[in-house]
């Protein structure tokens, strides 16, 4: 049937689409293993051919979210300039893809291993949005520029969450600090401009109030990935009770409404391929629309057997 026909010709399209994306990606990941082989040559003094492993594996998980070798492969980077923390969270993205990874699984043994043997260090956790300052108002606008420099490296360098369901909490706490912690220094630095020149750290302040911007729009993101998310499951659970029917012996869908599933098909597809292309990850979306086509395809098949 036509209806059939348009189906399968979506597939192959984002099938393509897919097949020139992960040909990008691994052209970008081969020109990081360059790069970084480069950097070993030079034991690590070629800090640009470090730089060039870290900006094409970058690009390459953007294009292929795929793929836990460039996710483990950032990890490695991170772990040779020291940033532990970092280093942790992308070799833990490669098991998120992956949980057998065998080099992701050894350097974070590795870690472990390494922590295990040192002395306990306080954990240090954010500061506090109600952060107590000193007296001194000379000091105490030294202390903001400090806590501004550590919040802008801390939160410039970690990769927003994923937005939809699952991380979702984690993006409205994220976005509620940075609200609120933007509002009580925007207060310090009203008191403390009276006395002093806050002009630089007013600057530093701006750079936060942009990434806190940023969250707000993951945020939105956030709540359309959700959004999506529920439709896709309705569409779903609405595909399933025809199926259900006909196997009852009730009559099945008109074509009038599979026309409908295809649109809505398309429509998700054309959504999820633009925030792919955005840099979004949306393997979770992908999953579940994968399901509603499968099943699409079984209840039309089971339309053409009547």
């Amino acid at each position: 049937m036509q209806a059939l026909s348009a189906l399968k010709e979506l597939q192959a399209q984002r099938q393509q689409l897919q097949g020139r994306r992960q040909s990008s990606a691994q052209n970008h990941y081969d020109t990081g293993l360059k790069a970084l082989s480069k950097a070993i040559e030079s034991n690590f003094r070629d800090k640009a051919a470090l730089a060039q492993a870290l900006e094409s594996w970058m690009e390459a998980m953007r294009n292929n979210r795929r793929d836990p070798e460039p996710c483990s492969g950032l990890g490695y980077i991170f772990l040779l300039l020291g940033d532990t923390r970092m280093a942790i969270r992308y070799f833990q993205a490669a098991l998120a893809i992956d949980p057998q990874h065998a080099d992701s699984c050894r350097w974070l043994d590795h870690i472990q291993s390494q922590v295990s043997t040192q002395p306990a260090k306080p954990v240090q956790s954010r500061p506090s949005t109600t952060a107590s300052f000193s007296d001194d108002p000379e000091v105490e606008l030294q202390q903001v520029e400090e806590e501004l420099f550590q919040l802008l490296k801390q939160w410039m360098e970690q990769p927003m969450p994923a937005p939809g369901k699952a991380m979702h909490p984690t993006i409205v706490k994220d976005q509620q600090f940075l609200t609120e912690t933007c509002m009580r220094i925007q207060a310090q630095l009203k008191r403390l401009e009276e006395d002093l020149d806050t002009g630089q750290v007013q600057h530093r302040l701006l750079a936060l109030e942009t990434l806190e911007r940023r969250y707000q729009g993951h945020l939105k993101r956030s709540e359309l990935f959700m959004a999506m998310e529920t439709e896709m499951a309705e569409e779903l659970a609405k595909v399933k009770a025809h199926l259900d029917a006909l196997e009852s012996g009730l009559p099945g869908p008109s074509p009038a409404d599979i026309e409908i599933f295809l649109d809505q098909c398309d429509r998700f597809a054309d959504q999820q391929d633009e925030w792919d292309q955005q840099g979004y990850a949306i393997l979770a979306l992908e999953s579940t629309y994968q399901k509603l086509v499968q099943e699409l395809e079984k209840l039309q098949d089971r339309l053409d057997e009547l």
